[in-house]
C-alpha cells in the first residue's frame, strides 16, 4: 500500500520501517520541506525511504499515519490538500500516559478527527504501547495485542493487516464510536509503566480459550 508517515519521530520511523521492510510504499511526510530538512529527515530514517512534504505525502497516499503530538493533529489534519478516500491511522492519545491520573476531555481525539475529515476513515490504533514495542511487538516469540477501532469494514481489512504487518496480533475493539476506550486503555498502560515503575517495554495480550 501507499503509506504517508506524517511525523518522523520515534513512533513514525518504529511504524514506517515497519512497513516498509513489508514491501508498502512508504513515504515521510515532514513539515520542513526545505533541501536541508528533507535531508535532515532522510539521515533519521535511513538511506532508500522517500521523503517529502506533508502534501505531497499525503496526495499520493491511500493510509495517512498521523504520527505527530496530539496537539497539532486537528491543526495538520484541517491543513491536508485533501483526505477524501483516505484512511487516517490515530496513534495518538490527547495526554501523555505519564499523566495517567489526570482527567481525559469527553470526546476522543479520533472522533475529532472524524469530524474534521469527514470523507476520511479514521482509525484508533497503534496507540496502547510506547515506541519500543512499536519497533519490536515480539515477546519471547508472543506478538502483543493491538487493540483497534474503526468504521468501514473495507477499511478494517487495511488496518488489521497493518498491524499484523508491523508484527502485533490486531483485535478489533468496536467501531470509532470504542475509541475512548482504548484512549482510556493508555491511561491504564501508563499506570502499569509509570504508576507501577514497569517500564515503557510494556504491552497487553488478549487470550482466549
Amino acid at each position: 500500500m501507499k503509506i504517508a508517515v506524517i511525523g518522523a519521530g520515534k513512533v513514525g520511523r518504529a511504524l514506517g520501517l515497519s512497513w516498509a521492510a513489508k514491501g508498502h510504499a512508504v513515504t515521510f511526510g515532514v513539515r520542513d520541506a526545505s533541501p536541508d530538512g528533507l535531508e535532515q529527515v532522510r539521515q533519521t530514517v535511513g538511506p532508500g525511504l522517500a521523503v517529502s512534504s506533508v502534501d505531497h505525502a499525503v496526495a499520493r497516499s491511500e493510509v495517512v499515519l498521523l504520527a505527530i503530538p496530539s496537539k497539532a493533529i486537528l491543526s495538520a489534519v484541517g491543513s491536508f490538500p485533501s483526505t477524501a478516500g483516505k484512511i487516517l491511522l490515530d496513534c495518538s492519545n490527547p495526554q501523555s500516559p505519564a499523566n495517567h491520573g489526570d482527567p481525559l476531555p469527553g470526546l476522543s481525539l479520533a472522533e475529532e478527527i472524524a469530524k474534521l475529515a469527514p470523507e476520511a476513515t479514521v482509525v484508533k490504533i497503534f496507540n496502547t504501547v510506547g515506541f519500543e514495542v512499536l519497533a519490536n511487538p515480539n515477546f519471547s516469540g508472543v506478538a502483543a495485542t493491538m487493540f483497534y477501532c474503526c468504521n468501514g469494514e473495507a477499511e478494517r481489512v487495511v488496518a488489521h493487516q497493518l498491524a499484523q504487518d508491523a508484527g502485533f496480533d490486531p483485535v478489533l475493539a468496536g467501531n470509532l464510536a470504542a475509541s475512548p476506550m482504548l484512549e482510556e486503555l493508555t491511561r491504564f498502560w501508563g499506570a502499569l509503566a509509570y504508576g507501577r515503575k514497569l517500564g515503557r517495554h510494556l504491552a497487553l495480550k488478549l487470550l482466549l480459550k
